[in-house]
Formats: structure tokens, sequence, C-alpha cells
């Protein structure tokens, strides 16, 4: 009897690729819901590239917001599942205040959950899938999906980017790729210097750098030009009707595209005269990273500590007499147009803070740092291979490792850091850790591939293409087909642990 695989395919589009690669290696029932574009709707329903047994397109079923929210559903389906809503939709930016064109009442955002629901529990009733494939979760929909999934122990198999550059691995969960690693004391002693030289080959920060999001850098005509399509080719009554759209006009959307502009340079220049390029590192100090905002590492993982303001001015006031915090800007966030100046100028006011720049290599701060502490962050596991020791907030893929102390509540913070700062790091638990992390993951560079797709995905970086082609999609992952095929061999790996044996060859 063959599995049945369910596959959530949007704007990133990596799904559309795994699922073409798994075409040719399993038998398998697929199924797949869409969550794109209405322009895009009818190639995509229409292709033969992929053979689906049953499609489903997300937006047909988020009709009729404007309605009571049947709170009692809602009531049964959190006991059913042990799901938290309101959990849930406070972690979706469109409902935040990231959202510049429309505020959502408390009845809009229920009855988006419960058309979510009602729609989840239809699919996944009718489907009875083994396997649901799904980019990590980072809109609250699917994040929904994929709590549903555990909750009715359908095997979710999400691509997640490794914390260690130019890989990725593929779990149900980003904080469980290592929770059996044992001390290998047969080995030979390793140094924290080797660990070091091995690190450069998968350095985040490098892989990071070449995030392009948003438009920025791309040329003004460019811009212009895909503002232009997107009036005349998307902006219409249906695209208008999608609740990710409530509140969008023709003005609106060039105000605010204007007013990012000057904001983001403002900011910057704010940034460039307030914050340190060059730190001396005379001082003790200890190092706390910016998250980009919003992002699911926090939203997501960490929400109740989802205010950075909040967690900086905690860990401050936690301090030991002799140390700063050193606060450091994540260089994506010039993606999101940057922080408030206010939000700067909090941290700028904290009188045992300093706001370095976030041009600087954050390898250079955690060299220099006596301890990190880091919501969930990649630079914890970083730290470690400096011999410095790290705090975190949340559940993260090397929450094992004796060096790193996850605490529960901010009263915690002040004896963390003291027990922490003595604290030395084993680098034999350390190589171990890595080896398992370089075992149970492949070389997958999601950015790159990010970057290349967008060419024939978006306009000028920053809107949706209507006019791209299911063809032309086919031909740029028939392209990409030998990047794919370390992927695709994990994938059946993860499927043939956890059901019949699927592999055609």
């Amino acid at each position: 009897m063959k599995n049945k695989i369910l596959f959530w395919i949007d704007v990133n589009y990596t799904q559309f690729g795994i699922a073409k690669f798994l075409q040719e290696k399993i038998a398998a029932d697929f199924y797949v819901i869409y969550d794109l574009n209405h322009h895009l709707k009818k190639s995509f329903l229409n292709q033969n590239i992929i053979k689906f047994k049953k499609q489903w397109f997300y937006w047909d079923y988020q009709s009729n917001i404007h309605k009571e929210p049947d709170i009692e559903y809602l009531k049964l389906f959190e006991k059913k599942y042990g799901i938290d809503l309101w959990k849930i939709a406070f972690s979706e930016r469109i409902f935040s205040d990231f959202q510049k064109f429309h505020n959502f009442t408390r009845d809009e955002i229920l009855s988006i959950l419960e058309n979510d629901c009602k729609f989840f529990e239809k699919v996944l009733d009718e489907v009875n899938p083994d396997f649901l494939i799904i980019k990590l979760a980072d809109f609250h929909r699917t994040q929904l999906l994929v709590e549903l999934c555990n909750a009715k122990g359908i095997k979710v198999l999400m691509l997640i980017a490794s914390r260690l550059g130019f890989r990725s691995y593929i779990s149900s969960s980003i904080s469980k790729i290592a929770n059996n690693i044992n001390i290998k004391n047969n080995e030979k002693p390793v140094t924290f210097f080797e660990l070091r030289e091995y690190l450069q080959k998968f350095d985040k920060f490098k892989q990071s750098s070449k995030t392009q999001s948003g438009g920025i850098g791309m040329p003004v005509k460019d811009k212009i030009i895909a503002f232009l399509k997107w009036i005349f080719q998307t902006y219409d009554d249906e695209y208008r009707k999608t609740y990710d759209h409530f509140g969008v006009t023709i003005f609106q959307v060039l105000k605010n595209k204007i007013t990012e502009e000057i904001t983001r340079n403002i900011r910057q220049r704010f940034l460039e005269k307030n914050s340190i390029k060059n730190p001396l590192f005379k001082e003790k100090f200890i190092y706390f990273p910016l998250h980009v905002q919003p992002e699911r590492n926090i939203d997501i993982d960490a929400p109740y500590y989802s205010n950075q303001l909040e967690v900086i001015e905690n860990i401050a006031r936690s301090l030991p007499i002799q140390y700063k915090l050193y606060v450091k800007e994540h260089n994506s966030m010039k993606f999101r147009n940057w922080r408030q100046k206010s939000f700067y100028n909090s941290v700028l006011n904290l009188p045992n803070v300093k706001l370095i720049h976030p041009s600087l290599n954050p390898l250079e701060i955690i060299k220099n740092c006596s301890l990190v502490i880091t919501i969930a962050g990649s630079t914890g596991l970083e730290a470690a291979f400096y011999e410095k020791p790290t705090i975190i907030f949340a559940d993260v893929s090397y929450s094992n490792l004796s060096c790193v102390k996850k605490i529960k509540n901010f009263e915690e913070l002040p004896n963390a850091i003291k027990e922490s700062l003595i604290f030395n790091v084993d680098p034999n638990e350390l190589r171990d850790f890595i080896q398992y992390q370089e075992k149970n993951s492949f070389e997958f560079d999601e950015i790159e591939l990010s970057n290349e797709l967008s060419k024939i995905s978006l306009l000028a970086g920053m809107v949706t293409n209507d006019k791209m082609t299911v063809k032309q999609l086919d031909s740029f992952f028939e392209q990409k087909r030998k990047l794919f095929e370390p992927l695709v061999t994990d994938y059946i790996k993860k499927i043939n642990e956890h059901g019949d044996s699927l592999t055609k060859y």
C-alpha cells in the first residue's frame, strides 16, 4: 500500500523542486496545498510535471472573514489537539505592527484561524497523510498546520538550515537534531584551535551576508518597472480579497515604499553615528546579538522573549558590576528597514550597555567577550568554538551542550550569568556535537538557492512575478538537479525510517 505525502508549496517554491525529484525516486501518492497568488493558481493547478492525486488552493478557503467567529468550535479545537491558538496568532507578522495597511480586529483574527482550522482538518481527515513536507514554518498558517499534523500523528518533514553554515537537515523540529550525543572517550583529544580551523568552512556570517531581499541594491529603474507591473498585472479585486492584502491601495504601497527608503536611510545614518564600529575590547563584557524581527526564531520559537528590548534591559540589570553588555544589531535588519530610533535610543540610554555596528563580524566580538547570551541564535554555538559559554532562552539544536544554560525566566539571569562566567567549555564534547551535526545534515545553501530562484520568481527582488510559468520553474530545477540530490536522498531516508520502504530503485 502506497504511503501518502502532503506538500505545502508557496512562493518559496523549494518544495515544488523536492516533489519533482522525489516523484522520480519513490512510489507514493502525492497531494498538495498551494499557497500562491491567485494569478498563479491556474498555471499550478493545471501543471502536469508533478502528478498530484489531489490539490487545494489555500486562499479558496479564506472567505467570509468579516463574520462573528465560532468561539465554541475554536475552544473545542484547542482542547482536542492541545494547540494554543492565540500563541500562534501572536507570531503572525501580518497581524502585528509590522503590517502597515490594516489593523486586524480580534474577530477578524479568530475568523481567519477558524477558517484555517476547518480547512486543515478537512484536508487531513480526507487524505490521512503519512507525511507533511513543508518548509520551516514562518507564518501562522504553516505553524498551525505543523502543530495539527503533530497532534494527529502525521510525520512532519521540514527543511531546516543547520547551525553550520552552507548545510541543512530535515526534521520535525528545529531543536531536535542533536539530542543523543555521547562523548567519544576513545578519540584523540581535540584543541580549540583545530575546532576553529574546522569552523571556517561552515561560516554562517559569510553565508548570511549573501542574503538578497526586498529589492535592496536593485536599480531604481527596475523597481519602477516592477511597481508598474504590480499595478497592471497583479493589483485587482481578487488580490485585495485575501487577508494578507487587506487595506492595500496603490497610493499606500507607493507611499510606504518611498517612506521605507527614507526611513531606512535615516536609521542607517543614526546607526553610523551612534553605534561602535571598531570596539577596542579593553573591558570585560557580555555579548547579546539582536535577532532579525519579525522572524520565526523568536516570534515562534521563543514567543515569550520576543520583546528584545525587555530582554536587553533584564540582562543589563543582571550584570556583575565589572561587566558591560555589548548589543550588536543584525546586519539583515536592513531588509526590515532597521528598527525604530526609539529602540536604539533606549539601548544607548542604558548606562552599562554599548551598541555595536551591524557590519562588525560577530566572531570578532565573540573572541573578546566573556559570555554570550542569545535568545535562540547560532551565535551561542559559535561561542563554544572560542571557549565562551552561552545562555539561551529557547530550545535550540545545541541546547544539550554542557556549556549552554537555558533559563526559564528573567529572575534566573543573575545566578546563570555568574555560574556561566566560570564555566569551561569541553572541546571534545563540541567536536562530537559538530560531527553529529555534519553526519545528520547535508550540503545545501538555501540562501544561494533563494537568491537564484528570485531572478525568475520575483520582479526587482520584491514583487511576485505573476507571469512566471511552471515550465520556467521546472527548467530552473532541472538546472539545479545535482544540488537537490543529497536533499532528496535525505528525504527518502527519513521517509523510509518512519514508513514503508518507498524507494523505486
